[in-house]
């Protein structure tokens, strides 16, 4: 897939176990447990939460020694996290450094609304906040069964959607200055989950294209990576998160997902909440 990268340690595990769960099962329930949003191998949201929603999947889950050994850390998928950080065969300060490492060498330079010379899915990202979010998941995922589901996966979230401390714009400079001072209500679910906020996915200028105008795809940066949420798509088939969140009104969730080969669910409308989410247009 692309550039590849040294070798990451990966936990070592043993073979016997039954069979694993789907990234269908995972997208559906697991969203539902993060009563938002969750991608089984990339992009997506989900649906409400429901009080035993987490116990449930867990148990759905394959045990840690079905999990076959990966070369990187980055390989694994998203179920197979899930599984090995509750184990701790691996720390999310571990994993969201070697994402962090993949973006710094593989994704260029933030804020270009254009080609940056890589595969720009991140425009954006908050290193800091994003290790000191997993060292804190770290601390919770102690508690073993008692941690959430999403607790210590890495997020990309799509530039339409507001992260506390950091700018949304919608793909374009025209938004520059859009500091949000809240998280929109996915953001928070997700963070109550536990989950890591690594910045910013890029999004097709006002999330207005479904080919994808700036990220390239994730098998070749020449080819078009499909939109609006394009950095979206890309980002978890390069290896660059764990799992993202994107948008749609019109193809811009189903659309990169297809290009770049990654598993994503479109919910109904009304279903997930769009509150802190910048709209196409003040008619939509």
């Amino acid at each position: 897939m692309g550039n590849s990268t040294d070798a990451t340690a990966t936990p070592t595990t043993t073979e016997n176990a039954r069979p694993g769960v789907s990234r269908r099962f995972l997208l559906g329930g697991g969203a539902a447990a993060a009563g938002a949003t969750v991608a089984g191998f990339v992009t997506a949201h989900p649906a409400a939460a429901s009080p035993g929603s987490t116990p449930d999947l867990l148990t759905q889950l394959p045990p840690v020694g079905q999990i076959p050994r990966r070369s990187r850390i980055v390989d694994y998928e998203l179920g197979e996290l899930i599984v090995l950080l509750r184990a701790r065969k691996v720390s999310s300060v571990e994993l969201t450094e070697a994402y962090l490492d993949r973006i710094e060498r593989l994704n260029g330079p933030f804020e270009v609304y254009g080609d940056n010379g890589g595969y720009n899915a991140f425009v954006r990202i908050d290193r800091e906040g994003a290790l000191a979010q997993a060292a804190a998941a770290d601390k919770l995922l102690r508690h073993g069964p008692r941690s959430p589901l999403l607790c210590g996966i890495p997020f990309g979230i799509k530039d339409s959607i507001a992260v506390k401390g950091l700018e949304a714009k919608n793909g374009t400079h025209a938004y520059d200055g859009n500091l949000s001072r809240r998280d929109a209500t996915i953001v928070a679910r997700l963070r109550a989950q536990g989950a890591v906020i690594i910045g910013h996915t890029i999004a097709s200028a006002f999330s207005g294209s479904i080919a994808g105008t700036f990220a390239g795809n994730a098998w070749n940066p020449r080819f078009i990576p499909g939109g609006s949420s394009q950095g979206s798509g890309v980002a978890t088939v390069a290896r660059l998160a764990a799992a993202t969140i994107g948008e749609e009104t019109g193809g811009s969730i189903i659309m990169p997902a297809a290009a770049n080969g990654a598993s994503a669910i479109k919910p109904s409308l009304g279903l997930v909440s769009t509150a802190g989410t910048m709209p196409l247009s003040p008619g939509y």
